[in-house]
């Protein structure tokens, strides 16, 4: 089958690593598999340079968002009067219109397309093409991903919005955000759920990091957050109960390994820094780490703190439970993966209080609970074997193809 998808992260262009984010990780692991299986498999990525790779047998072309358009006569006669947005908005819909669109075009005519799979992240495939079958797939929900930031965006919105109308069929990983998604845009079209894969890495771990977090903690327990540190991921929460969990559990560090994300003026990794007040010297942070590097701190926590206002489907939560990690996550957007004091264990999203007695029901439970706890949250990842989540993505395809018109 020839597999395109379209995206707006995936690899860096430069060093080929994996882009931070869930979208690019997802991408990393479903088109390595279906490579593997023996598909033609290409992936188009919204970028700043025009350029093409060749990724582990995947045909990688970057696309320059910032090519120079060509005004239309109308658009000629009104840009002195538009503002800055609005010119923005449409040089992002002639992106979307004239190069993806054309480039897929151009592909289906030198050999024929059987299916595109667009993110729905900014809107990418807002102008899908008719004579391919395609299928949407939700990365993200804008409106809910403001909120939550404290921003608001008219243009991403928009985009979103009509690239959901304009789209078919739509899959995405999380049933929370397609049932909010439905209820915003009333919207009467299925979406089929369908989880993201967990992929085993085979490279050798780096104990660097691990290794210098065991000297600094004198080898005593830590808990971890890894993640954009900000307030969509519930950094918030944490810098309001991080005095109270320090003081109750004076052994007892907190682990934060990530890029820090301003929201709203407010420096998060500070705000959870100074709140620790005279214990912050037990509060350590990493830059975002290679998974090479985070996964042994991962296996060295002694649990995982993810108190997210809102989530997809999330990587880190998979990656914590392969390792055998109680997480503690949040109601509704963790509950696809975690079942509340069997696998792990979930607070109520935006509420330090719920987060600190989770916190302290992790810290409390006996060995044998624990140790239940930990087997279960692997068991669960099981599901989540890349060939079998694969199969189920080729299943909807042979779907969306057979009832394209």
């Amino acid at each position: 089958m020839r597999i395109f998808f379209v995206t707006t992260e995936y690899i860096d262009c430069d060093s080929l690593k994996v882009i931070d984010g869930g979208l690019a990780n997802y991408l990393y692991r479903i088109t390595r598999v279906l490579a593997q299986m023996g598909h033609n498999v290409n992936v188009l990525v919204r970028s700043t340079v025009d350029k093409k790779i060749n990724f582990n047998g995947i045909n990688v072309e970057f696309l320059n968002r910032d090519t120079k358009f060509k005004k239309t006569f109308f658009e000629k006669l009104i840009w002195c009067f538009l503002r800055g947005k609005q010119r923005r908005k449409i040089k992002e819909e002639y992106f979307r219109k004239r190069i993806v669109s054309n480039k897929l075009k151009a592909e289906n005519k030198k050999k024929k397309i059987d299916i595109i799979q667009y993110a729905s992240c900014l809107g990418i495939g807002q102008f899908p093409l008719k004579n391919v079958p395609s299928c949407l797939r939700l990365s993200s929900w804008a409106k809910v991903h403001q909120f939550c930031y404290g921003v608001h965006n008219e243009n991403e919105i928009d985009f979103e919005t009509k690239q959901i109308h304009n789209s078919k069929f739509i899959f995405g990983p999380s049933a929370h955000i397609a049932k909010i998604l439905k209820k915003d845009l009333n919207l009467k079209k299925d979406i089929e759920i369908i989880e993201s894969p967990y992929l085993d890495e085979t490279f050798e771990f780096n104990y660097s990091v691990a290794d210098e977090i065991n000297v600094k903690t004198g080898g005593k327990p830590y808990l971890l957050f890894f993640g954009s540190i900000g307030k969509l991921k519930g950094c918030k929460e944490i810098a309001e109960c991080i005095y109270d969990v320090l003081e109750k559990y004076p052994d007892l560090y907190f682990v934060l390994i990530g890029k820090n994300i301003d929201t709203e003026g407010v420096n998060y990794l500070e705000l959870i820094k100074t709140s620790a007040r005279q214990y912050v010297d037990r509060v350590l942070h990493f830059k975002a780490q290679p998974h090479d590097i985070l996964y042994p701190v991962i296996e060295k926590s002694y649990g995982v703190v993810l108190p997210s206002r809102t989530e997809n489907f999330a990587n880190t939560c998979v990656e914590a439970m392969r390792f055998q990690k109680i997480v503690i996550g949040t109601e509704e957007n963790f509950s696809q993966l975690i079942d509340d004091g069997k696998n792990g264990l979930l607070a109520q999203a935006a509420n330090s209080s719920s987060l600190f007695k989770k916190i302290s029901e992790l810290m409390d439970m006996d060995k044998e609970k624990k140790t239940s706890m930990e087997e279960a949250a692997f068991k669960t990842t099981e599901r989540l074997n890349p060939k079998t989540i694969a199969q189920k993505l080729l299943n909807y395809y042979e779907f969306v193809i057979k009832n394209w018109k």
